[in-house]
């Protein structure tokens, strides 16, 4: 058991292939695709095509909840998950296309994830100063 959802380890080549599928070239990509544009591949009919291979990495409990619908949702987790197994993740966040929220979807390794998720934490707290950064605090 890999993950607690793979019964074997996903190999690089199908993870690469459904990168591709949502408009990504490798693992260096590191462009912003939209929802919008993503949709425009029509990604969930391609990832349709890979439900054999998903049958056959994923733990039988978990193929009902991951791929037995092909949804966006759907596909962008089936993505994330394969890419976890090699210490990619994909960071989504929204942003503001031509006055419309629009979510952007862009792939990054654990490293850069973990300090994207600290930063944004720090940012809502209005306290961006790096670690280990001494602090003085003074009560005049």
């Amino acid at each position: 058991m890999i993950n607690q959802l793979f019964c074997i380890q996903p190999d690089r080549e199908n993870i690469l292939r459904c990168i591709r599928l949502l408009g990504f070239k490798d693992l260096e990509d590191r462009r912003e695709l939209s929802k919008i544009d993503i949709l425009s591949l029509n990604v969930c009919v391609e990832f349709k095509k890979l439900d054999k291979y998903f049958k056959t990495i994923y733990l039988p409990c978990k193929q009902r909840k991951f791929i037995s619908n092909y949804n966006f949702k759907n596909c962008i987790t089936i993505t994330r998950q394969l890419l976890r197994t090699i210490e990619y993740d994909i960071i989504s966040k929204e942003k503001m296309i031509k006055n419309t929220k629009v979510m952007v979807y862009s792939i990054a390794t654990k490293n850069e994830k973990d300090k994207y998720k600290l930063h944004k934490k720090r940012k809502k707290e209005g306290n961006i100063k790096k670690l280990n950064e001494p602090v003085v605090i003074d009560f005049n």
